[in-house]
């Protein structure tokens, strides 16, 4: 049997700042929801069996238009989350956010997306599901 998976970068967030919401709990901006809605537009046609999301909130919220349009939950797992740099956000943190995504040493960055070591044995599970 062929398994197809669909990967998904959250939509726009707020950036972090000192005085929270926290990491995981960072929602996603007016921009980022309607990044949102027009992906369940221009996926309703996949037909999923499964979503799966990380459990950070702007994750989430940008999958829930389309888990909906497909009537099945969103299924959170752990692996999926970003990196945790460990560095709480400074006064600055903005600027340090916006210029560590776009150009960080590596392969990671905002116009490179590319699947973590941590998800690969999460994908091989998938079938499981």
């Amino acid at each position: 049997m062929r398994t197809s998976i669909f990967l998904v970068r959250h939509a726009r967030s707020v950036p972090p700042t000192p005085t929270g919401p926290s990491e995981y709990q960072r929602p996603l901006t007016e921009t980022g929801r309607g990044r949102a809605r027009r992906l369940a537009d221009s996926r309703a046609e996949l037909g999923p069996g499964v979503v799966m999301s990380s459990p950070y909130l702007r994750a989430v919220r940008t999958l829930e238009p389309a888990a909906r349009q497909w009537d099945l939950p969103i299924h959170t797992d752990q692996r999926l989350r970003e990196w945790d740099s460990g560095i709480e956000p400074t006064p600055d943190c903005g600027r340090h956010y916006e210029q560590s995504w776009a150009h960080p040493p590596g392969e990671e960055h905002l116009s490179k997306p590319v699947v973590r070591k941590r998800s690969q044995p999460w994908m091989a599970g998938v079938n499981s599901r």
